[in-house]
C-alpha cells in the first residue's frame, strides 16, 4: 500500500506558521523519542507536522495534570494518542493516562467480588488507610480495629455490633478488600438490599438461584446490616438459614455488621412469636455465633462527624 500525498497551496503566512511548527516538532525530545521508538524516518515530522503537533500538545498538557479529577480530555483518563503501523502510516489511538492506569491497578482485586454491594470508592478501602488516623479514634474503637485484623489469621469471622455510623461497615469493607486482593472469592452483601433485590425477582429462580449460591460458596461472606432487612419467616428459613447453615458445616468465613446487639438478635428473628418461630430463630443465631466471634464498635456517629 502507497502513501497517498496530498498537497494544497498554501498562502505565505500559513507556509512560515508550518515551517515554525516543523522546525518546533524537529527540537521537541518528546518527539524525538516518538520516531526513535517507532523506526520512523525523519521525513515523518514534515509529512505529518499537525498530528505530531497535536500528539505533543497533549503530552505537555498531561504531563501537568493533577489527577483524573482535573482531566480535560473528552474522555477521562484517556489521552489521545498516535502510534505507527508497518507502513509507517501514523494512526489515532486513545491510551489510559499513568492516573487511569494506577487507579486501574488498585481495583484489579474488584473482580474477585461475586456480589458487591459497594461503589467504586469503596474498593480504595484498607487498613493501612484506616491506621494513618487511627490515634484520634477512641481506645475502645482501635480495640475492635485489632480484633478485625486478627481475625483474617483464625478460622472464625467477627459480628460486628453497635449503634449506626460507627465504623462497622467501613472495617468489613476494608477487611473485604483485603481477602479480594488475596485472591478470594468475596461476597459483600448488604442484607436489606439483597433481601430487596430477591423480592423484586420471585418470579426469577435463576436469578434466586445464583445469588444463593454465590453467598453459599464464596471463600468470605460479609453481610452488611444483618437484622436490618425487611425480616420474614421467608427470609429467615429460605434465605439466610440455608446459607448460613450450608458455611458453617464447610466451615468458610462469615463476617457480619448489625446495629443490633446479639443477645437481641434472635429475638429480631422470632417473627411470629410462636413456638416453631422461636425454634427457627434460635438454629439461625447458633449459626451465626458458630461462624463470628461478637466484636462491639463503639463511639459516635462518623455521619454526623462528616
Amino acid at each position: 500500500m502507497q502513501k497517498i500525498k496530498l498537497e494544497f497551496d498554501l498562502d505565505e503566512q500559513q507556509r512560515n506558521y508550518r515551517l515554525q511548527m516543523v522546525e518546533s516538532l524537529k527540537a521537541s525530545p518528546v518527539i524525538a523519542k516518538f520516531v526513535q521508538e517507532n523506526h520512523l524516518p525523519a521525513s515523518i515530522i514534515e509529512e505529518n507536522p499537525a498530528k505530531l503537533n497535536r500528539y505533543l500538545k497533549v503530552r505537555q498538557t498531561c504531563a501537568a495534570c493533577q489527577g483524573l479529577p482535573f482531566c480535560t480530555m473528552k474522555i477521562r483518563g484517556q489521552a489521545p494518542s498516535l502510534s505507527a503501523d508497518e507502513q509507517g502510516f501514523l494512526i489515532d489511538v486513545y491510551m489510559p493516562c499513568r492516573y487511569q492506569k494506577e487507579k486501574t491497578a488498585k481495583l484489579a482485586h474488584a473482580a474477585n467480588f461475586s456480589i458487591a454491594h459497594l461503589e467504586e470508592k469503596d474498593y480504595l478501602t484498607s487498613f493501612p488507610i484506616l491506621m494513618k488516623t487511627l490515634y484520634e479514634e477512641p481506645r475502645a474503637y482501635t480495640k475492635a480495629v485489632g480484633e478485625v485484623m486478627a481475625s483474617a489469621q483464625e478460622d472464625k469471622g467477627c459480628l460486628l455490633f453497635g449503634q449506626p455510623g460507627t465504623g462497622k461497615t467501613t472495617l468489613l469493607i476494608a477487611l473485604a478488600n483485603l481477602y479480594a486482593q488475596q485472591n478470594k472469592r468475596v461476597a459483600f452483601v448488604r442484607v436489606p438490599l439483597m433481601v430487596s433485590e430477591l423480592k423484586a425477582s420471585l418470579s426469577d429462580d435463576e436469578y434466586r438461584t445464583t445469588i444463593l449460591g454465590r453467598m453459599r460458596f464464596a471463600d468470605v461472606l460479609f453481610l452488611d446490616d444483618f437484622g436490618s432487612e425487611s425480616a420474614t419467616a421467608w427470609t429467615r428459613d429460605e434465605i439466610l438459614f440455608p446459607v448460613l447453615d450450608e458455611r458453617m458445616n464447610a466451615g468458610r468465613k462469615t463476617y457480619f455488621a448489625s446495629n443490633i446487639n446479639p443477645d437481641e438478635l434472635e429475638d429480631r428473628y422470632n417473627i411470629e412469636g410462636t413456638a416453631y418461630s422461636a425454634v427457627a430463630a434460635k438454629r439461625l443465631m447458633e449459626r451465626v455465633n458458630t461462624l463470628a466471634s461478637p466484636v462491639e464498635v463503639v463511639g459516635r456517629s462518623r455521619r454526623n462527624l462528616k
